[in-house]
């Protein structure tokens, strides 16, 4: 406007640039394994350069979380592995996450690792869990209880014994588990997972929504 400094002045206009703190940290894996009368959480990240921590979380039903351990990051590049052990885990189900945390309180969550703690009076035999069942989002945990360390390979069928999905994992041995994903997409239906080692073969139906 013609005689008002304010909206005529070359100066009227400003841009402000702010240093935006950022997060590249990225988790690629998550594991809880049980060790004895212990769990192991296990995790592996890419670029942590950033990161001034790791908060380990742990929840019985998968939903409320509540700190539980802490380890320092190493703050930097490349692929890194990190582990934390629970001397404490409770009867029944143990949903693990881990909560990256940078220098100004910015944070990144990791998926959910699930372990089953069977009670003493009842000695597992060798099986095959997965939780949640039906499976939501293409996403599920599967523990594998009491099986020896080796190489499986997972394959999930349908009805007409068509095998739609293969994986290959390791196992550490005992009892683990670990965050599978389905990269294809499935419609809704009961599937069978098939676990398979050698001459091992255990099944467990899944139902996907």
């Amino acid at each position: 406007v013609a005689g008002v400094p304010a909206s005529s002045a070359a100066n009227r206009f400003s841009i402000v640039f702010h240093d935006v703190s950022t997060l590249p940290i990225s988790f690629t894996s998550i594991n809880a394994i049980q060790k004895n009368k212990d769990v192991e959480v296990d995790w592996s990240v890419v670029e942590d350069i950033n990161t001034r921590k790791y908060e380990i979380q742990r929840s019985s039903n998968g939903v409320n979380f509540s700190k539980v351990g802490e380890v320092a990051a190493k703050a930097i590049s490349g692929n890194l592995s990190y582990q934390w052990l629970d001397h404490q885990p409770m009867a029944g189900k143990n949903f693990y996450r881990v909560r990256g945390v940078n220098a100004d309180g910015k944070y990144l969550l990791s998926k959910i690792a699930w372990v089953n703690i069977d009670a003493p009076s009842t000695a597992a035999e060798p099986s095959v869990k997965i939780y949640p069942n039906p499976v939501v989002g293409q996403q599920f945990n599967l523990q594998l209880t009491d099986m020896p360390k080796g190489q499986y390979s997972l394959q999930l069928l349908n009805a007409q014994g068509q095998v739609l999905f293969t994986k290959e994992i390791s196992h550490s041995g005992g009892t683990a588990s670990q965050v599978i994903s389905i990269n294809n997409s499935l419609p809704a239906g009961i599937y069978l997972l098939q676990v398979i080692n050698g001459s091992t073969r255990l099944s467990q139906s899944i139902k996907i929504n």
